[in-house]
């Protein structure tokens, strides 16, 4: 009888806290959402988004105002991690770059340095008939002004192809270097290097910059630990663009063991393929997603999946020969984003859009490029804002929960939006449970000194007492994952033992009583 109750309890507990993996977060903003306007009638899009160690939020873009004097820019936005606008950046959590010699700018990736300021890069366009493009970088300080020790002023402005150039990714190497990549208009990448106080970087590539081959595209840039650099795209020799990737050594060298002499380029669909992200896995893989079939004739294009090993050969264990292709019915579906867990799976996020609407696309994969049945319905989530939605990144946080961060369509303004998803699947929590099944089965009793031995109160705050222990008795405190987190020997006694639990972090416990060869296992809570 005392095993079922405390079965029950426990199975209650967990059942509170385990919410269906890819459903909502309830907790967060308005039923998991959160929209956000730049002002009035002015509209905002959003292309990118991070996290800050402590949690916050960043998400970047542009921004397009009605107001003359502050007419279009960068735009970074800070929640706190629950959501809500950080007033202590910028201006009530919205921080704006105007650049003096640009008509147009918008920012496109973003990255945190270790001292906490914020990389943003992009694109500016100035003139009417004859629009010159730039590549644009600028520094913020931790509150969100802009950082004038950086570049110039705190903006870097570069035109190293003297012709159409931006920046559409920014990542950063071991050393602090800051690596941004992106375009320019003779159809090759551009890929720029400086010092982490916006120098350029001379030793890398030639006098700081690499033009690659042409008809290669690069949308996303990030960093191994040995410090090569892995990038993501298309490759467009004729009409139909190519899935592709490249690394490049520290030094800007093309890094000739990887690949083709440095690049990959696959096409699995005739209708075109491009990589629109890029992750590495715990062991090193390379995991890179975008879109299956772009000019597909039928209007119905796919979420496409690539696993690659470290030397960029495609890896058969994953999908079907390395690639999997993820539908969302007769549809336009794309992705934007890849986030991997600790446990290598797999979180992709783009769009799904269907009769010029559009919504959140959410897509869970386990490790080998199966469909996570337990996440969503048949591994997909679809989210709803308004008009037209879409997701630009995928985050974690430090909760374990799924934040995405994109854009929302409410005619006839754009705004910013977030939306958080519980990651609490059922699998973890039936494995929590058949361990606390096997533990209490193996240790409850056959006890008769203990049966008398009850805890209180509970749930408990900074002390839990324990009545009715009469001889010498070890108290072992577990957590529900089984890890020891308290353990005392208590010397003969009687009466109430006063246990000090003020050290533990809120949740579910196991109190494990030993005696004179009798075992009893309690369940408490801390508050």
């Amino acid at each position: 009888m005392k095993l079922t109750f405390t079965l029950i309890i426990l199975c209650f507990s967990l059942e509170l806290m385990a919410q269906k993996a890819g459903t909502l977060d309830s907790s967060f903003g308005v039923d998991g959402k959160v929209l956000t306007a730049f002002n009035n009638q002015s509209s905002v899009v959003i292309y990118h988004a991070i996290t800050q160690p402590d949690g916050k939020i960043i998400t970047v873009g542009d921004f397009t105002s009605d107001d003359t004097t502050l007419a279009s820019g960068f735009l970074a936005i800070r929640y706190t991690a629950n959501g809500l606008l950080d007033s202590t950046f910028g201006q009530d959590g919205k921080a704006v770059i105007v650049f003096d010699d640009q008509d147009d700018a918008r920012a496109l990736g973003a990255a945190i340095q270790s001292d906490g300021k914020i990389i943003l890069d992009g694109v500016g366009n100035k003139g009417l008939f004859s629009v010159k493009y730039s590549g644009l970088i600028a520094r913020l300080n931790t509150n969100g002004t802009l950082d004038l020790s950086f570049g110039e002023h705190g903006i870097i402005e570069t035109r190293f192809s003297k012709s159409r150039e931006g920046y559409t990714t920014v990542a950063l190497q071991t050393d602090g270097k800051i690596v941004a990549a992106g375009y320019t208009n003779n159809n090759t990448g551009l890929i720029s290097c400086f010092s982490e106080n916006g120098i350029l970087d001379s030793t890398f590539g030639k006098n700081g910059y690499i033009i690659t081959q042409q008809y290669i595209h690069l949308n996303d840039c990030k960093i191994q630990t040995d410090g090569k650099i892995v990038l993501c795209g298309d490759y467009q020799p004729v009409y139909y663009p190519e899935y592709c990737m490249q690394r490049y050594l520290s030094n800007g060298s093309l890094d000739i063991e990887f690949g083709n002499q440095g690049t990959v380029s696959l096409q699995p669909n005739p209708a075109g393929n491009q990589f629109n992200a890029l992750s590495f896995q715990s062991d090193g893989k390379i995991v890179a997603t975008g879109v299956d079939g772009i000019y597909s004739p039928n209007r119905v294009s796919y979420f496409g999946t690539a696993r690659f090993d470290i030397q960029g050969r495609l890896d058969s264990t994953f999908g079907t020969n390395g690639i999997v292709i993820t539908a969302f019915g007769d549809s336009l579906s794309f992705a934007n984003s890849v986030l991997i867990s600790k446990e290598d799976e797999i979180f992709l996020g783009g769009e799904k859009a269907l009769d010029s609407a559009g919504d959140y696309a959410l897509i869970k994969l386990t490790k080998d490029g199966k469909t996570d049945s337990l996440f969503g319905q048949d591994g997909k989530v679809t989210t709803d804002f308004g008009y037209v939605d879409g997701i630009t990144s995928l985050m974690f946080q430090q909760n374990g929960k799924i934040v995405a961060a994109g854009e929302t369509m409410l005619p006839p303004v754009y705004y910013g939006s977030l939306a958080r998803y519980n990651n609490d699947g059922e699998t973890k929590k039936q494995i929590i449970i058949q361990k606390i099944k096997h533990y209490i089965q193996t240790h409850n009793a056959q006890a008769t000194t203990l049966n008398n031995v009850f805890v209180y109160p509970n749930p408990a705050q900074s002390i839990l007492h324990i009545q009715g222990l009469s001889s010498n008795a070890k108290l072992t405190v577990v957590d529900l994952s089984g890890s020891i987190t308290l353990s005392s020997e208590l010397r003969a006694m009687s009466g109430v033992y006063n246990l000090n639990i003020a050290s533990l972090h809120a949740g579910n416990y196991l109190l494990k009583i030993e005696t004179n060869g009798e075992v009893v296992t309690k369940q408490f809570v801390k508050e």
